[in-house]
């Protein structure tokens, strides 16, 4: 499974003041799974932050640097696909 599929992350720049601030990230569901029931679209991302973990565990065993980057990508998508998922069954539970 692909994020691309479930949901997609945006980054915003701001600049206040004259200060430049590092990136906002906002995560939007797609309409893919918009379209599924909740349990659905919860078991969907589940299935997807467990394949995350599987590549994680994956590329911890290496340690060259190539694969230290590519913990450090699984990684942020992991952080990432987890709050998604927080917040979609939150989001579920109060729409009950």
């Amino acid at each position: 499974m692909k994020r691309d599929k479930l949901y997609i992350i945006a980054k915003h720049y701001t600049i206040a003041k004259n200060v430049p601030h590092g990136p906002t990230v906002t995560v939007k569901p797609t309409a893919y799974l918009l379209s599924l029931p909740p349990q659905a679209a919860i078991a969907e991302v589940a299935s997807y932050i467990e394949s995350l973990e599987a590549d994680l565990r994956q590329y911890t065993k290496a340690s060259t640097s190539k694969h230290r980057e590519k913990v450090s990508t699984v990684e942020f998508e992991l952080e990432i696909a987890q709050q998604f998922l927080a917040d979609l069954k939150q989001r579920y539970e109060n729409r009950n």
